[in-house]
């Protein structure tokens, strides 16, 4: 399985037949590259609007280096980018970077975004986005159920 580790809306690319494509694999090599190390969590702090915040947690322990991005990781991300797609907002949107960090700090996450089509963003994706944002990352779906909800919600609109 391969964890992206970098998943924003500027990474996803939408091809001449409308089909979503995921670019900028980077921060999966580097991931590799410099795992135990904190270039991670260097680079990639203008992203911290889609990152999961436990990348962000200082490790507890003297040489303990925590796992740095994971599937949960990159499902925190859809969740993110899922928001993104539905609302045409990006996350926090409205909030600087410093005031995002507190939000994140806080523990709190995006509010519930009114849709682009100017209603609220329907439950059953709100719920979705809530369950990809759990403060647990083995509490977060997999990402097998968040391709077989994906998949659901187009045979529903078909």
């Amino acid at each position: 399985m391969v964890i992206h580790g970098d998943l924003t809306g500027t990474n996803v690319l939408i091809d001449g037949s409308g089909k979503a494509c995921l670019s900028d694999f980077g921060l999966a090599t580097i991931h590799h590259e410099f795992l135990g190390t904190s270039f991670f969590m260097s680079s990639s702090f203008g992203n911290i609007r889609w990152a999961a915040p436990e990348v962000f947690q200082t490790p507890e322990g003297e040489g303990n280096q925590s796992i740095l991005c994971s599937t949960k990781t990159d499902v925190y991300s859809y969740g993110s980018l899922m928001l993104q797609v539905l609302s045409g907002k990006m996350p926090f949107f409205g909030f600087n970077t410093c005031q995002v960090y507190g939000q994140v700090a806080l523990g709190r996450r995006p509010p519930h975004e009114i849709g682009w089509d100017g209603q609220p963003i329907p439950d059953v994706y709100w719920h979705f986005i809530e369950r990809c944002w759990d403060k647990v990352p083995s509490k977060r779906p997999s990402s097998l159920e968040v391709l077989e909800f994906m998949r659901s919600q187009l045979t529903q609109l078909e």
